[in-house]
């Protein structure tokens, strides 16, 4: 459960994120690209426009190792890492070359497998310690050399807005896809929450009206079933429109469809399409609706679960307006 009213909104001037990344809820601290905001009021810590890193690879000991993302033609790769101060936003240091260099590698990037040599990619962090993808461990606080890594693949962080591959959330969103992840997450006492059964098998032509979640007891009798098209409401159906978190699972719905053709005899080229969206709250035990709580007014092209904690669940509004909501318990 959620208390309804948010304790804070924050409405950014560039943007709350780059490239595929989302806002993150730290212990203290509430981390997008590239601002930070205090997590109990959303108030402004420091904002910073960095323009070549733009993907968080992992936050540890006050300090942001990130790296630039991009996409050109048909590859997508990472170049170079980056380490920005948690507290102040300062950048701290770059893995790879000096400022006078700079030129020159921006335009070896039309070169990418060159160019990554030049610019050793962070992958993951543990501690006051980075591992780059050429194997060498750096120190988070200076980027220096401290060591090689014999096993780079250990370090790699998650992905999906999550650092953490086992996490409920993210393997429950895992059995929506094909050969990725189990397809069910235990759910005390042996019952089994899940997106597929049996007895309905998953649909040919995946759409926003055809989510659907179903709870299981041990023996896979079904105990009760969600399916969104039962509300004439609409679901993405990505890790940004619905979250499993305790005894709940939170998710973003509208009512129109997110998404239409740009032209009738052409269902699969479409268009963002604005609409009101809700934040409703599913209980696990029952498969009731708990809440349905209005985030936004009609006119919005874009809203998501960006993060959740135990005390807090943040929610976006087209990429720039974030909002806030404590999470409590049942008998809260």
């Amino acid at each position: 459960m959620i208390i309804e009213r948010p304790t804070w909104t924050y409405e950014a001037r560039y943007g709350l994120r780059q490239w595929y990344g989302h806002v993150q809820l730290l212990e203290k601290r509430v981390l997008g690209q590239w601002l930070c905001l205090d997590v109990d009021s959303g108030t402004l810590l420091w904002e910073r426009r960095y323009h070549r890193p733009n993907t968080v690879v992992g936050v540890s000991e006050n300090v942001i190792v990130a790296t630039e993302m991009r996409s050109d033609g048909p590859w997508t790769l990472t170049f170079g890492g980056y380490g920005i101060s948690l507290e102040t936003g300062e950048l701290l240091w770059t893995s790879h070359a000096k400022p006078r260099w700079n030129g020159f590698l921006r335009f070896l990037d039309l070169i990418p497998g060159f160019t990554n040599e030049l610019r050793d990619t962070p992958v993951g962090v543990k501690g006051s310690q980075c591992a780059c993808e050429s194997g060498r461990v750096l120190d988070i606080h200076t980027g220096r050399q401290i060591g090689k890594a014999p096993h780079v693949e250990a370090w790699r962080s998650g992905s999906s807005g999550s650092s953490d591959r086992q996490a409920p959330a993210q393997r429950l969103y895992d059995t929506q896809i094909a050969g990725g992840g189990p397809r069910f997450v235990k759910i005390g006492d042996g019952r089994l929450l899940t997106h597929q059964w049996d007895s309905e098998p998953p649909t040919e032509t995946p759409s926003e009206q055809q989510f659907r979640l179903y709870l299981l007891d041990a023996r896979h009798n079904l105990q009760w079933k969600f399916a969104i098209r039962d509300f004439n409401k609409y679901i993405e159906g990505n890790f940004f429109s619905y979250r499993y978190a305790g005894d709940c699972v939170y998710l973003i719905v509208s009512d129109e469809p997110p998404y239409v053709p740009v032209k009738p005899d052409a269902p699969y080229l479409v268009q963002p399409n604005p609409t009101t969206y809700h934040l409703w709250t599913l209980d696990i035990g029952s498969g009731a609706i708990l809440q349905k709580i209005p985030v936004t007014d009609a006119g919005v092209t874009e809203c998501r679960i960006e993060d959740l904690t135990d005390d807090y669940l943040l929610v976006s509004v087209n990429g720039k307006r974030l909002l806030c909501y404590q999470r409590q318990d049942r008998s809260g």
